[in-house]
């Protein structure tokens, strides 16, 4: 299972879907979606902004010419950047879907937010 010494609590994905919509209602397949929203949003600002930007500004101050040297480094600058922005997100989202299995409950996504800050 997911922790040491405990069995698997679903035999697979379809009984976990089965299990989870009789169980909780089918509301629950859906927990923390909205921060998944914010978090893919952010990765994908962070991500184009830092790939763009830097290969601009390398372009711009000659530092490198157009070939893999400048996509490879724009890359790097994107993920990085991408990471960061979505850093915050992340944390907010695995901490309001494993609430209930820590015997926590948030209202929602802001109440899980104005509780971790």
């Amino acid at each position: 299972g997911a922790r040491a010494g405990h069995a698997p609590t679903y035999r697979g994905a379809l009984h976990f879907f089965a299990a989870c919509a009789r169980d909780e209602g089918p509301g629950a397949l859906l927990r923390g979606s909205s921060a998944l929203v914010v978090r893919g949003s952010l990765l994908s600002m962070g991500h184009l902004s830092g790939y763009d930007g830097c290969k601009t500004w390398a372009k711009e101050a000659h530092l490198l010419q157009e070939g893999a040297l400048l996509h490879v480094s724009a890359s790097l600058a994107g993920a990085l950047l991408g990471t960061t922005c979505s850093c915050p997100a992340d944390r907010v989202m695995t901490t309001f879907q494993t609430a209930p299995m820590l015997g926590r409950h948030y209202r929602g996504i802001l109440h899980c937010t104005a509780e971790i800050w």
